[in-house]
């Protein structure tokens, strides 16, 4: 492993010392094959830790940049299994738990189905009926979007609507304008295609603004992106059925929900008891109408 040097090389010599004079030649051990690496080699080792460095940096910082742009809360800790990256007011309500779906056909029908009656009406009202909800100022100042306040009155705050009762505000008044023309009391000579210019002035006439194609169209696309933002990844199943006899989808699948009946009870808790009106004081929050999103990292 190790070669011998001589002294006779320079390092020592026998006349150097006379207490060397009755010993062998000193030997000194040396690695065999050492090798001196080149200067572009330390060099592009460095280049190379100094790229990591960079990109830990960069790493870092962007996270930190989106972090804030969501409004990422200081206390991450919630009862949902997912960190909520936008602000809401009602985030601490959340709770999931799991939910076993009805088929809603086939004999699996609902209470909310069918033609509108008394009941089915008043259920549906319900799921949506504490939807005008008010919030504080400070936690106005954290919601990505601005609101307005009510007007002023003892524990008035900046009114706030949650998108769930929107939803159900919304499949409640297309409901209602499609049993509206599959009524019993229409036949061919008798029907909102010849009593109305347009199915529109009916449904204006049954339902005012709610019942209008325009707020139909609305909401079948506002249904659409909030279906597409919650992206339900539940799989939807095929089984064997006796009753039919063959393979058929099975919609009574377990779906991981959130807590609905929590929701409510926080809507009930800042339930706006004024009729939806709206201050004269400005708006707060951290993205006005047509602001791009980067408001949200001032």
């Amino acid at each position: 492993m190790y070669d011998k040097i001589s002294s006779s090389e320079g390092l020592l010599s026998r006349s150097s010392s006379p207490s060397f004079a009755s010993e062998e030649k000193l030997e000194i051990p040396r690695r065999r094959n050492a090798q001196v690496l080149p200067k572009t080699t330390y060099i592009l080792i460095g280049l190379l830790v100094l790229s990591l460095i960079a990109n830990v940096v960069v790493v870092v910082v962007l996270n930190a940049a989106i972090s804030k742009a969501n409004g990422l809360l200081g206390d991450e800790t919630r009862n949902c299994k997912s960190q909520t990256k936008l602000y809401s007011p009602a985030q601490d309500a959340l709770e999931y738990k799991v939910t076993k779906f009805e088929s809603s056909i086939y004999g699996g029908e609902t209470e909310y189905q069918g033609p509108p009656t008394e009941h089915n009406n008043r259920l549906w009202k319900q799921t949506y009926a504490h939807m005008n909800t008010h919030i504080t100022e400070e936690e106005a100042k954290q919601l990505p979007n601005k609101t307005m306040p009510e007007p002023p009155y003892e524990g008035s705050g900046y009114l706030i609507v949650l998108n769930v009762f929107h939803d159900l505000h919304c499949i409640d008044s297309l409901r209602l304008a499609l049993y509206y023309f599959l009524d019993d009391q229409w036949n061919s000579t008798y029907n909102p295609y010849t009593l109305f210019e347009h199915p529109d002035d009916a449904l204006w006439a049954k339902g005012g603004r709610d019942l209008s194609i325009m707020h139909l169209d609305h909401c079948i696309d506002a249904l659409r992106q909030s279906t597409q933002c919650n992206g339900d990844i539940t799989p939807n199943v095929y089984q064997w059925s006796e009753k039919w006899g063959e393979v058929r989808a099975w919609a009574t699948v377990v779906h991981e929900c959130r807590n609905f009946d929590n929701i409510v009870d926080w809507a009930k808790s800042h339930y706006s008891r004024l009729p939806f009106a709206f201050g004269d004081g400005p708006a707060v929050g951290k993205c006005a109408w047509d602001d791009p999103w980067t408001c949200l990292l001032d």
